[in-house]
């Protein structure tokens, strides 16, 4: 069973599984045999039935997570996780990387493929949510330079 899926523009592209305790990728057969598929990176081109080990992977993983280390200890010691391992880290962040790829626990994927919900722009300096209750809802993140934040508003 996968420890992740990659998801590429709200499509299962591929799953992040652990042989000896690194991270291997493998590309979903009918994802990687789609002649308009987008490979998530030059260092895996799209193969079927090709796995990618360690060597390739982890780089990858890590390359997805906040450049600063004390954002990645801060968010290891939030939830609980190993700042020194990309996998666990994005177990809890995955959904929110930079780009058009998500990582997510088997158990979320339909939620993030259906994509449930609705987006609508706030600002803090248009008071457009001053009159709405808001919540903490989900994390977002500009590509490593900052520890993720985010709103979600409730109660329409």
């Amino acid at each position: 069973m996968p420890d992740l899926i990659v998801v590429l523009n709200g499509v299962p592209a591929g799953v992040i599984t652990h042989v000896s305790g690194r991270p291997r990728f493998t590309y979903v057969d009918d994802y990687a045999a789609d002649f308009e598929a987008t490979p998530l990176s030059l260092s895996m081109p799209l193969a079927v039935a090709r796995g990618y080990d360690h060597r390739v992977t982890a780089p990858w993983l890590a390359n997805l997570l906040p450049d600063d280390a004390n954002v990645r200890e801060r968010l290891a010691r939030d939830f609980g996780a190993r700042a020194d391992s990309a996998t666990a880290l994005l177990e809890h962040i995955g959904r929110d990387c930079a780009g058009a790829v998500q990582l997510v626990a088997p158990s979320e994927i339909s939620d993030v493929v259906s994509r449930p919900g609705s987006l609508e722009p706030v600002t803090v300096t248009s008071g457009r949510f001053r009159d709405r209750e808001v919540e903490y809802h989900h994390e977002l993140s500009r590509a490593g330079t900052m520890a993720p934040c985010g709103l979600g508003r409730a109660n329409r």
